[in-house]
């Protein structure tokens, strides 16, 4: 249930919202939110990914496993990669992205805005219950998981400068970050590109 959860939380926002905003608010606005949620997504799953290599920290399953005398509880890859939580760091960047956009813009209008938000956000809570439950991240990693996708699924936006002039329209944004893949000596990273 938490990859459905998660599925949708970066759905939503491209499937659901560009569309609407598309129809009701013009192709502006809507190529406008298109952008701010490629490149926030982008940007999540990418910081997750390469801090999840970079940190190496066991699930809390290799723990149990190691604690009851296991000798082969590393089996995978993925045991090894459980900070931050990935599930949790995406998912709170769709979720802060999808309430910003709509408390901003007010892409549907009136009581709508604040319910997709709550909504985004329980769907968020959610998924960082599910995966301490089935042993899958520490409170540690969720928690780390939810500031990082906080501070990327508000910051993309606002570094886009996502505003409406005093008419009402969307102001076209005036600078631009994106995640710039960066390749060196046997490995590579991510950086970014501005433009102002």
């Amino acid at each position: 249930l938490s990859w459905v959860l998660l599925v949708t939380q970066i759905a939503y926002p491209v499937v659901v919202d560009v569309p609407y905003a598309w129809a009701r608010h013009g192709s502006a606005v809507a190529r406008d939110l298109f952008w701010q949620d490629a490149v926030t997504l982008f940007l999540a799953g990418a910081v997750d990914l390469t801090l999840r290599d970079l940190v190496g920290r066991a699930r809390p399953y290799v723990y149990d496993c190691l604690a009851a005398g296991g000798s082969s509880c590393v089996s995978t890859p993925e045991a090894v990669r459980s900070f931050p939580g990935g599930h949790l760091t995406v998912a709170a960047a769709g979720s802060v992205l999808t309430c910003t956009q709509h408390l901003t813009i007010g892409i549907y209008g009136g009581p709508w805005d604040g319910i997709a938000c709550a909504t985004s956000l329980a769907a968020t809570a959610s998924i960082s219950a599910m995966r301490i439950m089935t042993d899958s991240h520490w409170a540690t990693d969720e928690l780390a998981g939810v500031a990082l996708g906080a501070l990327i699924g508000w910051g993309v936006p606002y570094a886009m400068h996502l505003r409406r002039d005093a008419k009402g329209a969307s102001a076209a944004p005036t600078a631009m970050i994106l995640p710039a893949p960066v390749a060196f000596d046997r490995g590579g990273g991510l950086g970014a590109v501005g433009f102002f």
